[in-house]
């Protein structure tokens, strides 16, 4: 296993990333090796806002009009939809008066934000680019205090404010705008689509008086316990649970798809659970390749040749973890791929489960949703056997979407279409009309494995095929980064099969909510053999 950081050009945010996963992965969060968890300030959350503000201007797709909706307080969320529509029109109508190319981009500069006791007071240039001709105003804004995310207060003026900014620009610039025939429009806000050994910087997996771990291997294994572990570690779930004075978990949870169980540990015990059997029974799985949790102690498992969801209930006991069957989920399903579950923030500030069960063969995903703790209700069946507008063909892997600003989860999923090599996104609560899929042409004899989100939104496709990883932005354009190649030295993967951001959750008594921690951490699990894993 390795662990990879690189400082990300947002907020410089910290990513570490190990590659290869099971054993050692326990220990990442024990006292010596602890993972790095990156929690941003509130004063940091509102330079964000800007940069996701901006985002939603220039591309007005229904994953970025949802990340800005933190921004703004729940009665201002349809004025912010509007605000967003009106701009787009606006340059829409813009564009269609020149016969000649016509490009607009809208981006801020923070200059200065000043803290009271009760808000920030934000100062800000807006810049409006119409080709090559650049409009320049200020802007100040004021952000309440919430404890997490602030939000604007003076919402009424910064929506007056942009859209006056942008018609006078325009009429101002309309002559000049004539005679522009610039072709070629930089936009200053992408980043070069290239390969890069530099995304993830590897370090060690860990380490102690015993043994040093860089990745976790079959001769790994041998040489640490004298038998192979596991022999196909697949799906894996790193998750740290705080509920203060009650318990803080930091579990390492592996599915071993070759031996049909579970592998589990609670840092720092050094004590594993092996849980699982091949077969069709209550703690049986036949191959099974999706893992996530619902909180706050629940599990689902995608057990794939079962063609069935199954849900346990977990329990930490003197650091050794322990599951109880609790229900299972069919629904004429034919190999069910993967599961995602979220903890979703509505626009009131309550909160609800839902999970989705992705079924492969059936080229379909259900919607189910928490009515009460424990019962769970079908909402809806999304997609259909295909490679046209809301289907897919064989779906490999599912995950929901994050907001950059408060990392919540929100009610959309994405999915790896792996038979039409591409990657879709849809609505869970309004589907009708959201279905997209991504721009950039996968290589031709790509597998995609695996998709993830990290808590600011940014999605990881994993090619197992081309042993590579892919980051792109939320809004599924030319991927921001591409990183490994077939190998096993630094820089280099075998055969993945999952990447995997971890997870962490606080549960907050006073909002009686949980909230989402920033951890540094993420996995991928490779093919086990003498040198990978």
């Amino acid at each position: 296993m390795w662990r990879y950081f690189k400082t990300l050009f947002l907020n410089c945010v910290i990513i570490f990333i190990s590659t290869i996963l099971l054993i050692s992965s326990s220990n990442v969060y024990a006292a010596k090796n602890s993972a790095t968890v990156v929690d941003m300030t509130e004063k940091e959350r509102v330079f964000l806002s800007f940069s996701v503000l901006a985002q939603a201007l220039n591309n007005p797709n229904f994953i970025n009009i949802e990340n800005i909706l933190p921004v703004f307080p729940d009665d201002y969320h349809e004025q912010a939809k509007n605000l967003v529509s009106y701009l787009n029109s606006a340059k829409a109508n813009l564009v269609g008066r020149f016969p000649f190319e016509v490009k607009t981009e809208i981006w801020f500069n923070p200059m200065e934000i000043t803290e009271s006791e009760l808000d920030y007071l934000a100062k800000a240039e807006i810049f409006l680019r119409i080709n090559n001709l650049v409009s320049i105003d200020s802007i100040s804004l004021n952000f309440k205090k919430n404890g997490f995310m602030p939000t604007i207060l003076n919402a009424d003026t910064f929506m007056q404010k942009i859209n006056r900014f942008v018609d006078i620009s325009i009429d101002k610039n309309i002559d000049l705008i004539k005679e522009d025939t610039a072709k070629n429009f930089d936009n200053q806000c992408s980043i070069p689509n290239e390969r890069s050994t530099e995304v993830f910087v590897p370090t060690n997996l860990y380490s102690n008086s015993y043994a040093t771990v860089p990745r976790f291997t079959v001769n790994k294994s041998m040489e640490l316990w004298g038998h192979w572990a596991c022999s196909r570690p697949y799906d894996i779930l790193a998750l740290r649970l705080i509920d203060y004075p009650f318990y803080e978990h930091d579990m390492t949870i592996c599915m071993d798809r070759n031996w049909d169980r579970i592998i589990a540990n609670d840092a720092p015990s050094n004590e594993w659970t092996v849980f699982g059997s091949y077969g069709a029974g209550e703690s049986n799985f036949n191959q099974p390749s999706g893992i996530d949790v619902i909180l706050p102690d629940g599990y689902i498992v995608a057990d794939n040749f079962n063609n069935r969801a199954m849900i346990f209930k977990g329990s930490v006991n003197q650091g050794v973890l322990s599951f109880v069957f609790e229900d299972e989920i069919t629904n004429n399903y034919d190999n069910v791929t993967d599961i995602a579950s979220a903890y979703i923030k509505k626009n009131d500030s309550t909160y609800y489960r839902e999970f989705a069960v992705l079924d492969g063969g059936g080229s379909k995903v259900d919607i189910f949703k928490f009515s009460d703790y424990h019962s769970f209700i079908h909402e809806l069946t999304l997609l259909s056997h295909g490679s046209g507008y809301e289907q897919v063909d064989y779906p490999s892997s599912v995950c929901y979407a994050r907001s950059p600003l408060d990392n919540y989860n929100y009610p959309t999923i994405y999915i790896t279409d792996l038979g039409n090599n591409r990657i879709i996104a849809m609505r869970t609560d309004d589907p009708e009309y959201s279905f997209r899929e991504s721009n950039y042409e996968f290589p031709p004899d790509a597998i995609l494995t695996s998709i993830d989100t990290d808590n600011y939104g940014y999605i990881y496709v994993t090619d197992n095929a081309n042993s590579t990883i892919y980051m792109f932005h939320s809004s599924l354009g030319d991927p921001i980064a591409i990183f490994g190649s077939e190998g096993i030295n630094d820089g280099q993967l075998y055969r993945p099969n999952k990447f995997k951001i971890a997870k962490g959750w606080a549960f907050n008594p006073d909002a009686w909510c949980w909230q989402p921690m920033i951890l540094g951490d993420a996995f991928v699990t490779e093919t086990f053999a003498a040198e990978t894993g």
